[in-house]
């Protein structure tokens, strides 16, 4: 598969409270910052925070979503930055 060097795509995502709390805990990531409403309150952050395990996910989602509609592939080599 040819890759142009820089090549760009993007997509607009909406995260619900509901979301990050639901994603965090199919994760296992029992971090209260991303499913507990009372505990986020407290803290700097104010309300729940996407983990790096759902905003990852979610890069590499649209990455292979968008090479897959040039063929069949598997994404073993996707790095992300």
């Amino acid at each position: 598969m040819k890759v142009k060097p820089r090549e760009r795509f993007s997509t607009e995502v909406t995260l619900t409270p509901a979301l990050v709390a639901e994603f965090a805990r199919a994760a296992g990531d029992q971090n209260p910052l991303h499913y507990d409403l009372d505990y986020t309150a407290q803290t700097k952050y104010k309300r729940l925070m996407a983990s790096g395990t759902q905003t990852t996910a979610l890069l590499m989602g649209l990455t292979a979503t968008y090479f897959s509609q040039r063929g069949a592939m598997v994404g073993l080599e996707f790095w992300l930055m």
